[in-house]
């Protein structure tokens, strides 16, 4: 996958995290997107010189696990908290994307699945 191809699919996931909020709210299950901060992955793999060896180097300052998404999976505070975007512990914001928008980004994705999968 290419990093381009991973920034969207990231995009997607945030949009579509809250979608699942309001469908899983009335079952009690808390929906939360996270920006998971600079980690170690291997998304420079593809990537063109310069950027895949400067990406390289970068790493060496990556912490191992996202200390947000450890935080938004584990944080007392964010019981009950649903369809919000978890910036850092200190910042959270609700996800605020169209209606419209977001059932046609959930067509669009169950049409590429269904494409893949055929």
């Amino acid at each position: 996958m290419s990093f381009t191809a991973a920034m969207k699919t990231v995009f997607a996931k945030t949009v579509t995290n809250q979608s699942l909020a309001e469908e899983l709210a009335s079952s009690g299950i808390d929906v939360i997107a996270f920006n998971p901060g600079l980690v170690k992955s291997g998304l420079r793999r593809d990537l063109r010189f310069p950027m895949k060896h400067l990406l390289a180097l970068a790493q060496v300052f990556m912490a191992q696990d996202s200390a947000t998404g450890i935080y938004a999976a584990t944080s007392e505070e964010l019981n009950g908290v649903t369809g919000h975007y978890v910036a850092s512990p200190k910042q959270r914001d609700p996800l605020v994307f169209d209606r419209s928008y977001r059932e046609d980004l959930l067509r669009r994705t169950d049409a590429l699945v269904e494409r893949a999968l055929a």
